[in-house]
């Protein structure tokens, strides 16, 4: 996962590039990432570049409506310190 979005840095479009006539912004919102092989739906909003991983087990994929999962909405640090 880290090596896909590695590459993916290469085509997402930073906020505040791409500006619309109403002053508005267009940019890459999240990264989505599916992996067969695991069965498991990896996301990573911009606000917070931390991957967060969910496990697509049969509860998920037949849930009877979507399930939502909290994001952070700001970037979180480690301090080693």
């Amino acid at each position: 996962m880290n090596a896909l979005s590695h590459i993916l840095n290469s085509v997402e479009i930073p906020k505040g590039v791409k500006a619309d006539d109403e002053g508005g912004c267009d940019y890459s919102q999240y990264r989505g990432y599916m992996s067969l092989d695991e069965g498991a739906y990896y996301m990573q909003p911009y606000a917070d570049q931390t991957i967060t991983r969910v496990a697509l087990t049969p509860a998920v994929l037949n849930a009877d409506k979507p399930t939502e999962y909290p994001l952070q909405s700001e970037q979180q640090f480690n301090s080693v310190n």
